[in-house]
Formats: structure tokens, C-alpha cells, sequence
């Protein structure tokens, strides 16, 4: 997971869902609250204008996000349509909350989250109470980390090496739960698949760094086609301006690490640049890669 923050909505989109929430709001009790949040949710794109509301609370949601169009918690699925965070099942007063809203795929929301959902009780506190059948918790104190108000890297390490996720050292007590917690519901070290592809984007990453400092170093087209990996030498176009045809393979390998999956293995081979000498060497030759998001 990494952090973002979603841009405003229109003021149409913003009053809409105030006035869905509203109406769940004005219910009488919390039992009522739930029936009138899961009915408006399931009916919330009857008509094209609510629709259109609906579509651009999803690109929002979509476009702040490091990598548009993954699953915000497990970076590698593709997102389905929009879940919430806080589960409406046991918070049906958050139904309709903007900042309530992920894309998150289907195997995260469904198979593994569903409406399951620790609070910390007291609020505060370092002990927690998880929420499956008991619809309405006695506190808002998440266990689960939330990509839009928590940065995940301050409780959850990437072992690069071996694609595991581990608890930040020296987090206190509530911070290695919640990175425990959240490992464990969205199973982000049972699945092998993603320990495996975090592993090979870490192998991934460091190649096109390698590359692209190589590909800058290089002075002349020789030694422009040897920095690059062979399937890639026959994209360079030798009738070019070398200055020029360079510029735009550097351009490309940037966008290639910036478009590739799992962005929180970028942004912990940035944290750990100084631990690890062959890292702490390409970013020595290209600066610059730390500011890349």
C-alpha cells in the first residue's frame, strides 16, 4: 500500500452524496441506518446523471493513486468498482462519506476484507475487538491502516529480498498491530503471488534504474545500444539527433518505473537506499530517481 489523496469533488458529486447520507442519517436508530445505507447503495446508479456521479468518484479515486487502475491495498489486481473503508455494514453514517471511498479488487474487498473490521477499544488503546456479526462497533479507531489518512510505510516494511512484509521496527504496541492486522486480513505475505511479484519488482526496479543511469552515462550511439537490455536495442532510432534520441529512451525507462506495479517496493528501495551499497550507488548516479513517485 502507499499513501494518497484523492482531489475534491465537484460540488454536484459532494452534494449528492451529502444528501444520500442525509438520508441514512435520519433514520431512527442504527438497524434502520444500515437497511436505508445498503438499499440507497445497492440503487445508486438507477438513473445516467447518478451514474456520471459515480464514474467520477471512481477516476478520482483511480487517478491519485501512484498506479491508476490497481487495487489500493494488495497494488497488484485490478480495482473493482468503489468499496468503502470503513464497512457500511457496521458504520452505515459513513456510507456515503467521501473519504470513506477505495478501489480495492475483488479478492481484497471480497475474499479477504469482506465485513470484517477491527477497532481498537478503548479508542486509544493498544487492544482491539474485530467486528464480523456485530454490526455496530464501539468505537471509529481502525485497526486496518487507511492508504488516504495513514502512511503504510511507517508500519509495514518491505523485506526486499524476500518479498515479506514485517511490522516497521521500533512501531509501538498499536503500530505493530496494525500493521499485523492488516498483513494478516488482506493476505498480503498467504498470497504467493504477491510475495513472488513484489520480489521480482524489487529485481525489476533495480534493472531500470541500472539502466537508465547507464543509458545517461553513455556518449555516443555504440555505447547508447550496450546500456540497454538487448530486446530494447531495436527501439532506438539511429537517424536522430543523439542528444535528442537519448532524452527520449531516459523518458521512457523513467516512465516505465513509474508505471510498473507494486509502487510501495519503489518507495522502499528509495527508504532503504542508504542500507544497501549497489542501491545507494545507482541513486549516487541518478539523484534525481529519489523524487520520482
Amino acid at each position: 500500500m502507499t499513501p494518497f489523496s484523492p482531489e475534491s469533488l465537484s460540488p454536484t458529486a459532494s452534494s449528492h452524496l451529502s444528501h444520500l447520507q442525509a438520508d441514512v442519517n435520519a433514520q431512527i436508530g442504527p438497524e434502520d441506518q444500515y437497511l436505508r445505507a445498503g438499499n440507497l447503495w445497492k440503487n445508486r446508479k438507477n438513473t445516467a446523471d447518478q451514474k456520471l456521479i459515480w464514474n467520477e468518484i471512481k477516476s478520482k479515486l483511480s487517478q491519485a493513486h501512484p498506479r491508476p487502475g490497481l487495487c489500493q491495498y494488495c497494488e497488484y489486481d485490478r480495482s473493482s468498482p468503489t468499496e468503502h473503508f470503513y464497512p457500511k455494514a457496521h458504520f452505515p453514517e459513513r456510507a456515503f462519506s467521501w473519504d470513506n471511498y477505495l478501489l480495492i479488487c475483488g479478492i481484497c474487498n471480497s475474499d479477504c476484507k469482506g465485513a470484517k473490521f477491527a477497532v481498537f477499544s478503548p479508542a486509544g488503546a493498544d487492544t482491539f475487538v474485530e467486528q464480523d456479526a456485530k454490526p455496530f462497533p464501539p468505537t471509529d479507531d481502525a485497526v486496518l491502516i487507511n492508504p488516504r489518512t495513514e502512511d503504510p510505510q511507517a508500519y509495514i516494511l518491505i523485506d526486499l529480498g524476500t518479498g515479506i512484509l514485517l511490522p516497521t521496527p521500533g512501531t509501538n504496541a498499536r503500530g505493530q498491530k496494525k500493521a499485523d492486522y492488516t498483513i494478516n486480513l488482506l493476505h498480503l505475505n498467504k498470497n504467493d503471488n504477491l510475495v513472488r511479484y513484489r520480489k521480482k519488482a524489487y529485481s525489476g526496479y533495480l534493472q531500470k534504474l541500472e539502466e537508465y543511469a547507464n543509458v545517461r552515462d553513455a556518449a555516443d550511439y555504440p555505447a547508447l545500444l550496450s546500456a540497454l537490455a538487448p530486446a530494447k536495442r531495436v527501439i532506438v532510432v539511429r537517424g536522430r539527433l543523439f542528444d535528442s534520441e537519448k532524452q527520449r529512451l531516459l523518458d521512457m525507462i523513467k516512465s516505465d518505473i513509474l508505471d510498473d506495479p507494486f509502487p510501495s517496493v519503489w518507495r522502499e528501495i528509495k527508504a532503504q537506499s542508504q542500507l544497501i551499497p549497489h542501491i545507494a550507488d545507482l541513486f549516487r548516479r541518478v539523484p534525481e530517481a529519489l523524487g520520482w513517485a
